[in-house]
């Protein structure tokens, strides 16, 4: 729906920044010393995978309506070409 594109955007772009600081911060408290190191990346590597995995079940295969007219004429097929 339209009115989730800017909420979509806004996560999107949004959601690296706060990844990073929050790997930032965790780190910080979960690693001591060098050998706890390979156990903290084993965890980020385990909860990304899950966020990934969530986030891939919530794609759709196209949104239900086009964002904009020139997608609408695309799926229409009705998109004309002007070569100069």
């Amino acid at each position: 729906p339209e009115r989730e594109r800017a909420f979509a955007t806004s996560a999107a772009l949004n959601g690296h920044p706060l990844g990073i600081g929050c790997a930032f911060v965790a780190g910080a408290l979960l690693v001591e010393t060098g050998e706890d190191v390979p156990a903290y990346f084993h965890l980020l590597s385990v909860v990304s995978m899950a966020v990934f995995a969530g986030a891939a079940m919530q794609l759709e295969d196209a949104p239900p309506s086009p964002p904009t007219e020139g997608a609408a004429r695309v799926i229409r097929g009705t998109v004309e070409r002007h070569i100069v």
